[in-house]
């Protein structure tokens, strides 16, 4: 019997990713437009689905219920990060999370899930309840960090070369016509390159750097104690290793990257100034959409 989910609530833009991400996970999929939970003899769901666009005293009702807030996963969006202090929910997924990112989430709850069964039957120990500790912090697919530690780990970068009055460069790397490159290899094989380019990354940089996937098609690296011209090398060293992917994996047509490269300007030391700089440098000609710090 596949797991159950129950929405409740959502909109469509915050659905859509849900179905896709439930349908390729084989999990039944319940709704129910209104914000409340229907009666556990009509539906009783491994997980529920909500929003931080619900009225927060409603939120706040479902999370005082240990039975809701127990299954209880919350779309965060951008400006909504605070309510998770009160409401500590039982996992989140933030609303600008690509479709590997979601079906990552849901997997990671039902782990979760499943430990908590043990832990009830006294086979482990409790972990550390901190409700930071349900967020994922690596891509499933290559291992490498993900968005949310990339930001965090840029902020606190950031706060440090201010602090000391020390260089500091993002470099963001894109891969050109992903879903194109996607559709010609198919789903596994893709995955297989997308390690690959991240190795290729993880050996191209220092112990100090450090490398997430950002998006999909995205990769950014911070590189501390670095100015724009030894950022240039490592620039350059990534872009001569990434020239004969295209032979390797029989695509045809060259596999191309675009790169965004931007230092620290003590004029503008924000992180929303630096990620701006690095997406200006990208290559417009390739680049099909914006990447604003908020969708990172």
């Amino acid at each position: 019997m596949s797991s159950s989910i129950l929405f409740i609530g959502l909109q469509e833009d915050e659905s859509t990713l849900l179905r896709e991400a439930c349908s390729l996970e084989d999990y039944t999929v319940e709704e129910v437009s209104n914000v409340v939970m229907p009666p556990r003899d009509q539906v009783d769901p491994d997980l529920v689905i909500l929003s931080t666009r619900t009225p927060q005293e409603t939120l706040s009702d479902f999370a005082s219920q240990d039975q809701l807030r127990s299954r209880m996963l919350l779309i965060v969006h951008e400006p909504d990060w605070e309510i998770l202090q009160d409401v500590a929910p039982f996992g989140v997924i933030a609303a600008r999370s690509s479709l590997d990112e979601i079906r990552y989430r849901l997997r990671d709850a039902f782990q979760r899930k499943g430990e908590q069964l043990i832990r009830r039957l006294g086979l482990l120990q409790q972990r550390d309840g901190s409700v930071w500790d349900m967020l994922p912090s690596t891509d499933w697919v290559t291992g490498l960090n993900n968005r949310m530690r990339f930001l965090q780990e840029l902020e606190k970068n950031i706060s440090r070369s201010k602090r000391y009055n020390r260089p500091l460069c993002c470099l963001l790397a894109r891969i050109n016509d992903y879903e194109d490159v996607r559709q010609r290899l198919g789903d596994e094989l893709m995955d297989d390159l997308l390690e690959e380019i991240a190795g290729i990354l993880e050996v191209s940089i220092r112990e100090a750097d450090f490398l997430a996937r950002i998006r999909d098609d995205l990769f950014g690296l911070i590189l501390p104690e670095t100015d724009k011209e030894n950022a240039h090398v490592v620039r350059e060293r990534v872009q001569k290793r990434f020239e004969h992917l295209h032979i390797q994996w029989e695509l045809g047509d060259p596999l191309s990257f675009s790169y965004g490269l931007a230092a620290l300007d003590p004029e503008d030391s924000s992180m929303e100034g630096l990620l701006a700089n690095a997406q200006s440098a990208l290559d417009t000609t390739s680049i099909a959409e914006p990447v604003p710090h908020d969708s990172l």
